[in-house]
């Protein structure tokens, strides 16, 4: 029988995480646990969108999702407040200039939009992210399921990997 050597890059972390390919994840508690603890919930992120913009994406770790939201509102606000300025001179009934009206509601309506719908995605990169450097497969799941013995069920902890 031939004898085996070790993979040609070995085991370990030369990749900043994980094992390189075609080796397993070495995934121990250690990780398991400060994945659960550190990972984001992209419910509360979405809500803090929704609450405040801007707010669950910086809840998220996504700081330019913010700022885009708050260009947006401000931006839209600004030219909202800039078409009312230009269509009163003082001699005239006030009338809005509907083009810029129109202009501005449609950017704070997309800021407000963007929001929440940026945060979820964020929290989807975040986690990702954090599963990355921890050395655990992104699509790794960890909780409590289940387990169906005959006809009753009772309920224990899960492991899942989805691929």
């Amino acid at each position: 029988m031939p004898a085996y050597g070790p993979p040609p890059y070995g085991y370990g972390s030369q990749y900043g995480y994980g094992a390189p390919y075609g080796a397993p994840y070495n995934i121990n508690a250690e990780s398991l646990l400060l994945y659960q603890s550190s990972k984001k919930n992209g419910a509360i992120a979405v809500l803090l969108s929704l609450w405040i913009p801007g707010l669950g994406n910086i809840y998220a770790d996504h700081i330019w999702g913010a700022v885009i939201t708050w260009a947006a509102i401000i931006g839209g606000a600004f030219i909202i407040v800039h078409g009312e300025s230009t269509s009163n001179d003082g001699f005239h009934m006030a009338q809005t200039n509907q083009p810029e009206l129109t202009i501005g509601l449609l950017l704070i309506a997309g800021g407000f939009i963007y929001s929440p719908i940026d945060a979820g995605l964020a929290v989807s990169d975040c986690n990702r992210a954090l599963a990355q450097r921890l050395g655990i497969p992104p699509e790794f799941a960890f909780g409590v399921v289940p387990i169906r013995m005959d006809r009753n069920v009772a309920w224990g902890p899960g492991l899942s990997f989805r691929f």
